[in-house]
């Protein structure tokens, strides 16, 4: 993780007021964001999940939310994380 950042990871819905999830992550990711993101969206269809990905989300999870999602997801990010350490 960059010293600079303020977050490991950033849970960014695909529908927000001003634009969507995607852009704001292609956004974040061109200004040199190195956490993770994970793209959460009410809808599992492959395009949308695909274009998250495209637009720099690590991984996708699909609303409603559960406990357990979000706990694999920072479960995850200790392994992930640790991987930088090495």
């Amino acid at each position: 993780r960059n010293e600079n950042e303020m977050f490991d990871v950033v849970f960014m819905d695909h529908e927000m007021p001003l634009k969507t999830g995607s852009e704001a992550t292609s956004e974040l990711r061109g200004k040199g964001f190195e956490g993770r993101i994970v793209g959460v969206t009410g809808n599992a269809g492959k395009a949308q999940k695909e274009n998250f990905l495209s637009s720099g989300a690590d991984e996708i999870i699909v609303k409603p939310l559960s406990k357990e999602a979000i706990e694999a997801v920072l479960n995850g990010l200790v392994e992930w994380g640790s991987d930088e350490n090495v």
